[in-house]
């Protein structure tokens, strides 16, 4: 399965620069430049939304922990500004952290969880006219892609794709336009791997064309993955041996394990499909990955407070 990962947005206050979406989230892996959030042309509210001090709390103190692996907790702070966002009534703020708890819970692995957010934000942010909505789209296409629903994760990629261009188009704030392009270019990327679920090589191809037309992907972990993907459709092992390997040192670089161990699988049927078969790397790659898993699920079972499965 290919995993996936989104970033919590920082609080609206400051700007947030480029920073990996732990694996959208820690799960599919990819990174992503987003943006402060403030009130879009059309999205209500008034350009200049009054600063409340106790959502940034929460949103800062959800976002501290969620940079240090604790997702659980994360979940915590940023319902706390979620609920506060709905107190004032204030749509941009709401917005973003509706992103950001849905981002906390999928790191978490609570997928219901995350279907549920998505879809009680969703519906108050229509009640507020606020139009935009691409990162809760693409949230529920890593969704998607976590449970190997393929046609359902095209289809919410398209959709958060399309929101982010309209949402370029709908402001003239350059921070803005740059966080819904990245967006847009993770949308596209969400689109390929979609279509290596469904074997699809012409879908895949120009997904890849796209991503490399609009200039570097700020996940370059996740393109060198797709580049592995198209190499083994194509029938080329030794290209997808050498993509899958970058793609893999990219994920670990950036602390998005759960990604890196899906590079570590496509490198390991890269190793097995080559000529002549390159089986105990295979194997070892695999073990790699399992081993790496194992791990991580101790070490949550820890910050959770439970107790690993023996």
């Amino acid at each position: 399965m290919k995993g996936l990962a989104v970033m919590p947005q920082r609080q609206p206050t400051h700007h947030a620069g480029r920073r990996s979406w732990p694996g959208v989230f820690k799960g599919l892996g990819a990174a992503l430049a987003l943006s402060v959030v403030a009130a879009l042309p059309g999205c209500g509210g008034s350009p200049q939304q009054p600063v409340d001090s106790v959502y940034n709390a929460d949103m800062s103190a959800g976002t501290t922990v969620f940079d240090i692996g604790h997702a659980a907790q994360a979940v915590l702070k940023y319902q706390e500004a979620y609920n506060r966002a709905i107190v004032a009534d204030n749509a941009p703020l709401l917005y973003a952290a509706a992103v950001n708890l849905a981002t906390a819970q999928l790191a978490s692995d609570d997928l219901p969880a995350v279907r549920q957010t998505l879809a009680m934000a969703t519906t108050a942010l229509k009640l507020r006219n606020w139009r935009f909505m691409g990162r809760l789209r693409l949230i529920g296409a890593a969704v998607a892609l976590r449970q190997q629903n393929w046609q359902s994760a095209l289809e919410q990629a398209r959709a958060a794709a399309g929101e982010a261009t309209a949402a370029q188009a709908a402001t003239t704030s350059t921070t803005l336009q740059e966080g819904e392009r990245a967006t847009q270019q993770m949308a596209v990327a969400f689109e390929g791997l979609a279509a290596n679920g469904l074997g699809d090589r012409a879908l895949l191809a120009a997904s890849l064309e796209s991503l490399s037309r609009d200039g570097a992907l700020a996940a370059p972990g996740l393109l060198a993955e797709l580049q592995a993907d198209m190499a083994l459709m194509n029938g080329q092992p030794a290209q997808a041996l050498q993509a899958a390997g970058q793609a893999v040192a990219a994920y670990r670089q950036g602390g998005d394990f759960r990604s890196m161990r899906r590079a570590l699988l496509v490198e390991a049927t890269a190793a097995q499909r080559s000529q002549p078969a390159q089986l105990g790397l295979a194997s070892q790659l695999r073990a790699q990955a399992a081993a790496s898993a194992t791990a991580e699920q101790a070490a949550n079972s820890v910050l959770n407070g439970t107790r690993a499965p023996s």
